[in-house]
């Protein structure tokens, strides 16, 4: 359990990191994004949907370190938020091909913490089953 916990507070420092940069320089998201311009209503749009999605999954993964009670609920948000990115990224390959080298760790990472999630689900599971708790 102190081991979920640990992936918890790991996740909620890296996701609010991202969050707060995308909210306070959105501008870094043009070269990353391969962008060659962005207007101000493109900006407000990576500060709302990077910048604030991020801070507010940072918060759940926090309070999911800090409650016993939140870390299903945290794990499952993980589970639902990166596993968004990380099919979508899989169903965009016949849409827009192969990504630049630049995007290849962050698909490694979004898959990685998919299958932590899941194995610390399953853990959770294990470990609050009938036939584990001797009923």
């Amino acid at each position: 359990m102190k081991l979920i916990r640990v992936f918890l507070l790991i996740q909620a420092i890296g996701l609010g990191a991202f969050g707060l940069l995308m909210f306070l320089k959105p501008e870094l998201s043009i070269g990353f994004l391969e962008a060659t311009e962005m207007s101000s209503s493109g900006f407000y749009e990576i500060r709302s949907i990077y910048g604030g999605t991020s801070l507010g999954g940072a918060a759940l993964l926090f309070a999911g370190f800090l409650k016993a009670e939140m870390i299903r609920p945290a794990l499952y948000f993980q589970l639902a938020y990166t596993g968004g990115y990380a099919v979508v990224r899989i169903a965009a390959l016949p849409l827009d091909g192969i990504p630049s080298k630049l995007f290849w760790p962050f698909i490694g990472l979004e898959f990685a913490t998919v299958f932590l999630t899941i194995y610390c689900l399953r853990y959770l599971n294990m470990r609050q089953s009938p036939d584990r708790q001797g009923i």
